[in-house]
């Protein structure tokens, strides 16, 4: 709904005792979603998570709009021009661990630029730490506990008819000095009912030049407990499956969009056997001009499985190995075994696939002597692997056991829970024993890119290593360009000069701003330009470079 269709405007009275929502009139909320940025160099994911949210709400009748700060610059008087534009009556704020004080950050120039709106966390993280996230973030009004999207629907009709939230599940919230939880919100049954993600509300061409990560949801649950993450307790351990044909559309409608690459975000794809035949058959029957890619257990999959997911046009699979101790693996429970592991490389390989093996360093039983053993199996496996440092999120048995695991948890500063850094020590190991084996294997990774690269210089490089080593170039420069706002800064040329003059002179400015020279910001704008992602149009006398909008995007031939 637009804002025409809106009839009266609320009146919300916040004080710390108490919530109190007073309408004139029945009317529907407005709401903005604010997407907080990551604390480290990471690449983002669109945010299909919030995006949900978004969709329900709007299915529902309110007025929603999303300030997506994950790729763009984090700035105070951006949150206050959206606030003043958008003037919310709730603003919805999501995190993990790691970008939790980013969050509250967020929440508090939230507070500033609007006292009146009710302000909402949410996500894995402060789910299981609701009352003291929101000791940590005083300007924030309400948690939003586990799955989300019936609680957002009940907690916007009960903000707008004044109702009182003690009537709807999975909130904790403040009253009298005092922190209320209300009971756990049901998990959604029927996956089918929910609305496709809002994606239409994110600035997409910004995510097309990243080459950042969008993903679709096939499936939720996983009856698999593992120690350290927090997926069964936030999803359930009983699978939940979504129609085949749903999940395509959303494929096909990013696709239309330009996405050349589409990730299947299942905590486990290869779950349940039949449902992910399902869905290959599916993608192969719309022909998309897409790949896609997957996470999966090593025990999970087999020929039959990992063939089809090749001929339907997946390049990449993931597994979680988090191991190559049998020791550390059998202590945390991980129910499988290094000859597994080793088979399921093989057997993906085989199939066509790109396998990538993921590890953990510093589980419960590590020692020094593990540490080591892991990086020797990674290394046998003759695939591509990587590490993460383990991180106790709020929500692990790790978290809420660590004294019986023998785990030493050294900090809960949340921004330092990124899997990057060692916030955790166990058995007779310290921080530099981790930080030698990152250290090799970034050496390692250093080495085979200047590799690619001679290659490249030679005349010898596969296509694959070429796109490799353009990616390398053009991702972090586009990185740079997005989340300082480079272009919306310098993209206006005020010179009545010809449009490609004004392409360069914008690259100039740009390249004096970027550790890139003005011949690599100048390909990359040409090609973002070549692809549509990038436009220009006259402007007072010149020429204004921007990204497309998102109606620029789609594909001439369907407009979905």
């Amino acid at each position: 709904p637009g804002r025409a269709l809106r009839l009266t405007t609320p009146l919300f009275f916040r004080t710390q005792s108490s919530l109190r929502f007073h309408k004139k009139g029945a009317c529907a909320l407005r709401v903005l979603f604010i997407v907080p940025p990551y604390p480290v160099e990471e690449y983002p994911a669109l945010a299909t998570g919030s995006m949900y949210l978004a969709s329900v709400l709007r299915e529902h009748g309110h007025q929603v709009e999303v300030l997506d700060l994950l790729i763009s610059e984090p700035r105070q008087d951006k949150v206050e021009q959206a606030m003043a534009q958008a003037a919310p009556d709730l603003v919805g704020i999501t995190s993990v661990s790691m970008t939790f004080p980013i969050a509250a950050r967020i929440a508090s120039w939230v507070r500033k630029a609007r006292p009146e709106a009710v302000v909402a966390l949410g996500g894995p993280h402060v789910s299981f730490v609701p009352e003291r996230s929101l000791r940590e973030c005083p300007e924030a009004d309400i948690v939003v506990r586990g799955e989300a999207e019936q609680t957002v629907a009940e907690l916007a009709e009960a903000l707008e008819r004044g109702s009182d939230l003690l009537q709807v599940s999975g909130l904790t919230f403040r009253r009298d000095g005092n922190f209320l939880s209300t009971g756990p919100r049901p998990l959604v049954q029927d996956l089918d009912q929910l609305p496709a993600p809002a994606w239409d509300l994110l600035p997409l061409a910004r995510y097309r030049v990243l080459q950042g990560k969008v993903g679709v949801l096939s499936s939720r649950g996983c009856p698999y407990g593992c120690i350290f993450c927090v997926g069964q307790r936030m999803v359930g351990r009983k699978g939940r499956f979504r129609r085949p044909e749903k999940v395509v559309d959303e494929m096909e409608w990013l696709a239309r969009r330009g996405f050349s690459s589409v990730g299947i975000d299942d905590d486990l794809f290869t779950l349940k056997k039949s449902h992910a035949m399902e869905v290959c058959q599916e993608i192969r029957s719309r022909n998309l001009p897409i790949t896609w890619h997957a996470f999966a257990r090593v025990d999970t999959v087999s020929p039959e499985v990992l063939g089809a997911m090749s001929d339907a046009g997946c390049t990449d699979l993931l597994y979680g190995v988090e191991s190559g101790s049998q020791e550390v693996l059998d202590r945390i429970g991980k129910g499988i075994t290094l000859e597994q592991v080793a088979r399921a490389v093989k057997m993906g390989q085989e199939a066509g696939l790109r396998i990538f093996a993921s590890f953990i360093l510093g589980l419960p039983g590590e020692t020094k002597e593990s540490l080591k053993t892991t990086a020797g199996f990674a290394r046998s496996l003759g695939c591509q692997y990587g590490f993460h440092v383990l991180s106790p999120f709020p929500g692990t048995r790790i978290w809420e056991e660590a004294e019986a695991m023998g785990m030493r948890i050294l900090t809960e500063q949340w921004d330092h829970y990124d899997a990057n850094r060692v916030v955790t020590l166990t058995g007779d190991i310290e921080p530099g024993d981790v930080e030698a084996i990152l250290d090799e294997y970034d050496d390692g990774i250093r080495r085979f890119c200047r590799v690619q690269e001679e290659k490249v210089r030679l005349g010898t490089a596969s296509e694959q290593d070429r796109r490799d080593v353009q990616r390398r170039t053009l991702r972090p420069l586009a990185w740079e360009i997005l989340r300082q706002d480079l272009l919306e800064k310098h993209g206006h040329v005020v010179e009545p000069i010809p449009r490609t003059e004004a392409l360069l002179q914008v690259c100039l400015r740009l390249s004096q701003r970027l550790p890139f020279s003005f011949g690599q910001v100048r390909e990359a704008m040409e090609k973002w330009a070549e692809e549509g992602v990038l436009r220009s149009e006259p402007m007072a006398g010149g020429w204004l470079w921007r990204w497309a909008t998102n109606e620029e995007l789609i594909s001439p031939r369907k407009r979905p």
